[in-house]
């Protein structure tokens, strides 16, 4: 009987233990793929192959910093394959978005190279709102807003007329 309780205990043992093997060998697997595809993301980012770094980036989700360059990968997606004519106010402020994402006291591999981009990004949205105030500044309109009783009213030549919100009218 002894031999027996013996024998039982030695397979729920070496049971425990391959099962402990298993899990263990699994997990350092999972995490080798891991830090291969993280490490194939940096350097497609090296190499400012954006296209292919979102790709490493999005199979290795939920490692590391993989959230932030992600955010940082997508940005310059969308300046690099944007023409001139498209960068407009509203564009850089969408990328100006993904940036924001970016938690200011990121202290990863790519500090230096985010914060310039986030720097270059804002001086370009304030050029082009610099510049939309000159246009606006310069156009000489016969129509002005202004306040009259407790309203805002546009005053065009000689004619008033109220401007009317949403809540006011009642249908």
């Amino acid at each position: 009987m002894q031999d027996n309780r013996k024998e039982h205990i030695l397979f729920h043992l070496s049971t425990l233990l391959g099962l402990i093997f298993f899990i263990a060998a699994i997990y350092i697997t999972t995490s080798v793929k891991m830090e291969n595809k993280y490490q194939k993301a940096v350097d497609m980012i090296e190499n400012k192959n954006w296209d292919a770094a979102q790709q490493y980036l999005f199979q290795a989700s939920n490692y590391k910093d993989v959230e932030v360059l992600r955010r940082y990968v997508q940005a310059k997606i969308e300046i690099e394959y944007k023409g001139e004519k498209e960068l407009t106010d509203d564009y850089y402020n969408t990328v100006y978005t993904y940036l924001q994402e970016i938690p200011n006291n990121y202290q990863g591999k790519f500090k230096r190279d985010i914060e310039k981009f986030k720097d270059e990004i804002e001086q370009k949205r304030q050029q082009l709102n610099t510049a939309d105030e000159e246009c606006y500044d310069n156009i000489e309109s016969s129509v002005k807003i202004v306040s009259m009783g407790g309203r805002d009213v546009v005053v065009e030549k000689d004619a008033v007329a109220p401007i009317f919100n949403s809540d006011e009218l009642l249908y």
